[in-house]
């Protein structure tokens, strides 16, 4: 939320300049947590469509990391390191919905 709230500062720590897209990215980022927090009572294949989403979009920011990383050289703190934490999440939200769905999940229960 802090493309949101402060995205000067958010901008700063990226080492990239102020955009008018931080707002979006803020409210995307929070709408994505509002439907994670739906799965709990919702349930079924929405955790699948919720951890999808959210994996794909990871793995995409995670490309756009890695692509200012090596045409700018941009190795600030929060462009550059977020390549493996962002990585990693979306990598991970993908492998538990597979062990999920291979233990018989996303059945929608009564």
């Amino acid at each position: 939320m802090s493309h949101v709230f402060v995205p000067d500062e958010t901008a700063k720590i990226i080492g990239w300049p102020v955009s008018p897209f931080q707002f979006e990215v803020g409210v995307h980022d929070g709408a994505w947590g509002v439907l994670s927090f739906r799965c709990i009572w919702i349930g079924g294949t929405f955790w699948l469509a919720a951890g999808l989403g959210w994996a794909l979009f990871l793995l995409g920011a995670t490309y756009g990391h890695i692509d200012q990383t090596l045409k700018t050289d941009d190795y600030a703190p929060y462009n550059f390191l977020m390549i493996f934490s962002d990585g990693f999440i979306g990598i991970w939200l993908l492998v538990l919905l597979f062990l999920y769905w291979r233990c018989g999940g996303f059945e929608r229960k009564s």
